[in-house]
C-alpha cells in the first residue's frame, strides 16, 4: 500500500472516533439533565400532596356602580315641574320571530308611526339579534303588544324626563339629550347637581307662570307679532317669579319643536327698548342733583345735534317739566337731562344697572350687550341712548335694572333657583330718588303713554318703549320692538314686569297698545296668586306703611317667602 494511502485512512479513522466521542458525551448530558428533571418534578409532586390546603384569600371588592336617577326639579312652592320616570321601549330578536308579516302588520296597527317597510326590512335579517322598534311606550301600548303574544319581541326598560306642565316653562326648565344630560334651562345649568340626583328648587312660582303665559297668548293673538315675551321678578329679594317667551314648546318632546320654538327670548335676544331707558336716564338726572322732577325742558321743536334731529313721536311743541317728559315720553326732553350730565357718567351708571354685561342668573342661555365703543360713545350716543336708542339688552337685563331703580335703588343679582347665600346688593341710587321714580312712572300709568296698563284699584305703574327694529343697514319703518316695564304695587314694589312685543301689527306695534295691556292682563291673574290686595281696600296711606313694614321684615331676617307677604 502507498504511504500516502496508509496516512489518508488513519486521520480518517480518527475524525470517527472522535465524532464518536462526541455523539457519547452529548447523550450523557441530555440523559443527566432529564434524569434531574424527572427527580425534581417527582419531588415538587410529593411536595404539593404533604402540603395542607390553605383558605382562599378573603378580598373585598367594591359594589358595582349604580348611577342614581336625575334629581327633580320644584317650583318655589315644592310643585314638581321636572322628573324622571321608568318607562318601557319595545325591541325585537329577528332570530325569535316567526312570522315576519304577522308582526310587522299587527304592530303597524298599534304603531301606526312605525315604518313598515324598514322594519320588515331588518326584521328578515336573522344574523341581528337587537332591533329597536318603539322607544317611550305608554302603558297601554305596553299592555296591547304583550297582549300579541307574538314570538321575538321584548321590553328594556328606559329613563324619560316628564314635565307634568308641558308649555309651562319650557324654556326656563330646558331638555335634556339621549343620555340624560342637561342641554338647555334648568336642566342644563344644574346638571351636574342633577345627574348626582339632586333636587333643585326655583324661585319659579307655577302659577305665576302659568298667568303669564296665558297673558302672553293673549297678547299674541291680538297683536299678530312675531314673537311676544315677559319676565317678573320680586324686586326685595331678585327672585324670578315667571319667565315665558312665544312661540315655546311641550318640554316633554324637545326634539320636535323648531329652534325658533326653542329660544328663550327673555335671555338670549337682545333688543333697543325704546323710551322704557327713559327711567334710568331720569333716574340718573335726579340722583346726580342735575335736574328736579319740575325743572323746565324745552321741547318745543326738534332737538338738532350736529347732522341728526331728535324727534318726539307725539310732540307737545312746548316747555315740558321733567315729570311731563316722562309721562308723556319725550325723546328730546330725555336727551336734553342726558346732555346735562358729565361725558362718561351714562357708561357707569348702565355698568352699576349690569346692563353693560353677560347676565347669569342660573341658566345656559345668556347674551352680551350691544353698545358704542369708548371713542364712539360722544355726545349724540349719550343722547340717543337716554331714551333706548343704539344700545340693545335683553328682557332680563331690562328688568333687574328697572327693579333696582324703582324699588329701593339697590341692584340685586335675578336669581332663578334657590340658593343658600345670595350676592350683597349694590347700591345704585337713594331711596329717595328711587321713591320719586315709583311716583313718575305711576303717573305715566295714569295719565300718560301707559294708560292700557291701568287696573282700577292697584297702584301700577310702568313706562311704555317703542324702537324701530334693526335691521341690515338701518332701522326699519313698519317693524318695531314694543315693551313696557311694570311695577305694582307702585309706591311700595312687590312685583317688577317686562313685556317686549317683537313686530305687532299695525295699530297694535307700540309698547301703550301692545306691550301695557299684557302687563295689565297678567297683573289680573297674579296679583290675587300673591296676594298683592287692591289700593282701594287698603287706604291712600297704606302702602307707605308696609313698604316700612317690609323692611323691618328684611333687616330682622325674618322675611316672608313670596307667596304670604302683603
Amino acid at each position: 500500500m502507498h504511504p500516502r494511502t496508509r496516512r489518508y485512512q488513519k486521520r480518517h479513522h480518527q475524525k470517527k472516533d472522535k465524532a464518536r466521542d462526541q455523539l457519547k458525551s452529548r447523550l450523557m448530558y441530555v440523559v443527566t439533565a432529564l434524569v434531574l428533571f424527572l427527580g425534581f418534578a417527582q419531588y415538587s409532586m410529593v411536595k404539593v400532596a404533604l402540603t395542607p390546603v390553605a383558605e382562599p384569600e378573603q378580598r373585598v371588592t367594591d359594589m358595582p356602580y349604580e348611577k342614581p336617577t336625575r334629581g327633580n326639579i320644584y317650583d318655589r312652592n315644592k310643585v314638581l315641574l321636572a322628573t324622571t320616570l321608568t318607562i318601557q321601549s319595545l325591541y325585537a330578536d329577528p332570530k325569535h320571530i316567526i312570522d315576519v308579516d304577522e308582526v310587522v302588520t299587527k304592530l303597524s296597527h298599534l304603531l301606526p308611526e312605525l315604518d313598515a317597510e324598514k322594519i320588515r326590512d331588518r326584521l328578515t335579517k336573522k344574523h341581528m339579534r337587537f332591533v329597536w322598534l318603539k322607544r317611550h311606550l305608554t302603558p297601554e301600548q305596553v299592555y296591547q303588544i304583550n297582549a300579541l303574544g307574538l314570538p321575538g319581541l321584548y321590553f328594556r326598560e328606559e329613563e324619560k324626563r316628564f314635565y307634568p306642565h308641558k308649555f309651562s316653562a319650557s324654556h326656563v326648565l330646558g331638555a335634556v339629550n339621549r343620555n340624560g344630560n342637561g342641554i338647555a334651562g334648568v336642566e342644563g345649568s344644574y346638571n351636574n347637581e342633577l345627574v348626582r340626583g339632586r333636587d333643585v328648587v326655583l324661585n319659579i312660582d307655577i302659577r305665576v307662570q302659568e298667568a303669564l303665559r296665558r297673558a302672553l297668548m293673549k297678547g299674541l293673538e291680538t297683536t299678530k307679532a312675531k314673537s311676544v315675551s315677559a319676565a317678573v321678578m320680586d324686586p326685595r329679594t331678585g327672585e324670578v317669579l315667571a319667565m315665558s317667551s312665544l312661540p315655546d314648546f311641550d318640554a316633554n318632546h324637545y326634539g320636535q319643536a323648531s329652534p325658533i320654538q326653542w329660544k328663550n327670548r327673555v335671555m338670549s335676544s337682545v333688543y333697543e327698548m325704546g323710551s322704557t331707558f327713559k327711567i334710568f336716564t331720569m333716574a340718573q338726572g335726579l340722583e346726580e342733583q342735575v335736574i328736579t322732577t319740575e325743572t323746565p325742558l324745552d321741547c318745543t321743536r326738534p332737538l338738532k345735534v350736529g347732522r341728526f334731529k331728535i324727534r318726539d313721536l307725539y310732540p307737545r311743541n312746548t316747555y315740558l317739566s321733567v315729570a311731563e317728559t316722562l309721562v308723556y315720553s319725550s325723546n328730546i326732553g330725555t336727551a336734553r337731562v342726558a346732555d346735562m350730565m358729565e361725558r362718561g357718567k351714562q357708561k357707569h351708571f348702565f355698568e352699576r344697572l349690569g346692563l353693560l354685561d353677560k347676565l347669569d342668573i342660573g341658566l345656559v342661555e345668556q347674551s352680551q350687550t350691544l353698545y358704542p365703543e369708548d371713542r364712539r360713545w360722544g355726545r349724540v350716543a349719550t343722547m340717543s341712548m337716554s331714551y333706548g336708542h343704539g344700545i340693545a339688552v335683553s328682557p332680563m337685563h331690562l328688568l333687574s335694572a328697572s327693579a333696582a331703580v324703582l324699588y329701593d335703588g339697590k341692584y340685586r343679582q335675578p336669581m332663578i333657583a334657590q340658593v343658600e347665600k345670595q350676592e350683597e346688593p349694590k347700591q345704585v341710587i337713594s331711596l329717595e330718588t328711587a321713591k320719586q321714580m315709583r311716583k313718575l312712572v305711576r303717573r305715566v300709568v295714569k295719565e300718560g303713554t301707559g294708560r292700557k296698563a291701568n287696573i282700577i284699584g292697584y297702584d301700577i305703574g310702568g313706562k311704555t318703549g317703542t324702537a324701530e327694529k334693526s335691521i341690515e343697514g338701518g332701522y326699519s319703518d313698519n317693524k318695531n320692538i314694543a315693551s313696557f316695564v311694570g311695577v305694582v304695587p307702585a309706591q311700595s314694589p312687590q312685583l317688577v314686569g317686562v313685556v317686549v312685543v317683537d313686530e305687532g301689527i299695525k295699530g297694535h306695534d307700540t309698547g301703550g297698545r301692545a306691550a301695557a295691556p299684557i302687563f295689565k292682563d297678567f297683573v289680573k291673574s297674579a296679583a290675587p296668586i300673591l296676594g298683592i290686595a287692591p289700593t282701594a281696600f287698603l287706604g291712600e296711606n297704606a302702602l307707605d306703611d308696609i313698604y316700612a313694614v317690609t323692611e323691618k321684615r328684611r333687616q330682622a331676617d325674618v322675611y316672608m317667602p313670596a307667596t304670604f307677604r302683603p
